[in-house]
């Protein structure tokens, strides 16, 4: 988002938004599997069997998190508590009950929250503010591939949905239906960079069609165990891409 917004950052935040998202979401890896019921998933039998370290791990981003904050602007510290009362809500409740179980819901939820945690990294850290005509349609872009991709993610969890009564594309309508839902986020997502690119000016917004278009057609190849893994990879592998590329053409 820094990049599509032309906004130079420093490496801080980076460190800051890596250590926040890492920190919360073992926070909501924990609470799941510690959940009367909980079903068993590779993810809950890794985080058992590494108890010790994950909780290291939650120590350390935790601190990270308000180090970074405290270097960047006190501010963030709020954000943090923001994120992990979100993190509560999305998870609290009944089996069936909860805004993960809603379907669709859940996934807007993810990309709401992850579009507004980037977008308010940003600002704090920013010498001016992005344009106003750039942060809706940047905002609603990303939005659209972060909804994309968490439907992705249920095609790995439709056994552990199932027996949580989750309400999610996958149980509702078919793997591949959900994957046509997800192209078309993308090519939504695509489609309103392509309509902003001559207002933003910036190479890395042609990039980034370019870019994802390719990775959610390399998505298609993907088999359903491996799917969660190349969606998780395929964010910062973006990212990489876009500022090496923007960097070599600059």
């Amino acid at each position: 988002m820094s990049i599509l917004l032309d906004q130079c950052v420093s490496p801080w935040l980076y460190a800051c938004a890596f250590s926040m998202a890492w920190h919360v979401y073992l926070l909501h890896r924990l609470r799941a599997v510690r959940r009367a019921g909980a079903p068993t998933t590779a993810r809950s039998m890794m985080l058992q069997s590494h108890a010790g370290l994950v909780h290291v791990l939650l120590w350390c981003t935790g601190l990270a998190s308000i180090g970074t904050a405290m270097i960047i602007d006190p501010w963030l510290l709020a954000l943090l508590g923001a994120s992990v009362m979100g993190m509560l809500l999305y998870g609290s409740g009944p089996d069936g009950g909860r805004v993960r179980d809603m379907l669709l819901i859940k996934n807007a939820c993810v990309g709401i929250s992850m579009c507004l945690f980037w977008l308010l990294l940003i600002l704090p850290d920013s010498a001016s503010l992005p344009e106003a005509s750039l942060l809706l349609p940047v905002g609603m872009a990303v939005f659209l591939i972060v909804l994309g991709d968490a439907m992705y993610c249920d095609l790995c969890d439709v056994d552990a949905d199932e027996r949580t009564r989750s309400r999610t594309v996958p149980l509702r309508w078919g793997s591949g239906t959900t994957r046509w839902f997800a192209d078309g986020s993308m090519l939504s997502a695509v489609l309103i960079l392509a309509i902003c690119s001559s207002a933003a000016g910036s190479r890395a917004v042609l990039a980034i069609i370019v870019l994802a278009l390719f990775s959610q057609a390399a998505l298609r190849l993907v088999g359903t165990p491996r799917v969660r893994m190349a969606v998780d990879v395929r964010l910062p592998l973006l990212f990489v891409l876009l500022w090496a590329g923007d960097g070599l053409v600059g």
